[in-house]
């Protein structure tokens, strides 16, 4: 190909490109990896302090969920970072032209994961008080409500009953007013 490059075919050099590639990409992708293998790390471990300290804070906002249920966020918490710890521990140990132990991917998906996990139990409504019972009325504000109570009643209302004791339709008309014409 390379005496006689001018004479080829487009298929020779896509298969040349091919052949180049199944060398380059492994190295570009462990590249990446490498560095922005840090950047992930960071995340993680910020999710996992954040969670952590939600857990184990004394804030009331946070007293409506169970001991038990702050101690399983804890406990997932620290499961998630010994586990990343153990395959970044690895991962150091071998050369840098060796394929990783974790990639960027798996550091991520256990991070979600992990929020998914906590932000479920962390992020529950608080319950809604229960109503309280009504007080029973007197005997006395009963009375004022009945029919005969006409004390109960405000002067408008007053004025507006009639001699059964129901309320009059408010008219919706506007008031009218008589004019003098000269």
């Amino acid at each position: 190909m390379y005496g006689e490059g001018a004479e080829e075919t487009k298929s020779a050099y896509v298969k040349k490109l091919d052949e180049l590639r199944k060398f380059g990409d492994p190295i570009m992708r462990r590249k990446i990896e490498d560095e922005n293998r840090y950047t992930s790390l960071l995340a993680l471990q910020s999710t996992i302090q954040q969670n952590s300290l939600t857990a184990t804070a004394e804030d009331p906002k946070y007293d409506h969920i169970s001991k038990e249920e702050k101690q399983k966020v804890i406990q997932e918490c620290q499961r998630v970072e010994k586990e990343v710890n153990d395959l970044i521990a690895k991962q150091e140990k071998l050369p840098k032209h060796a394929d990783p132990t974790v990639t960027i991917a798996d550091i991520n998906k256990k991070r979600t994961d992990l929020e998914k996990f906590c932000s479920a139990i962390l992020s529950k409504p608080k319950p809604k008080p229960e109503p309280k019972p009504e007080e029973k009325k007197t005997e006395d504000s009963q009375k004022a409500q009945t029919a005969g109570g006409d004390e109960a009643m405000p002067d408008a209302q007053k004025q507006n009953a009639t001699e059964d004791g129901k309320a009059k339709p408010k008219s919706t008309d506007p008031p009218t007013t008589e004019m003098d014409l000269d």
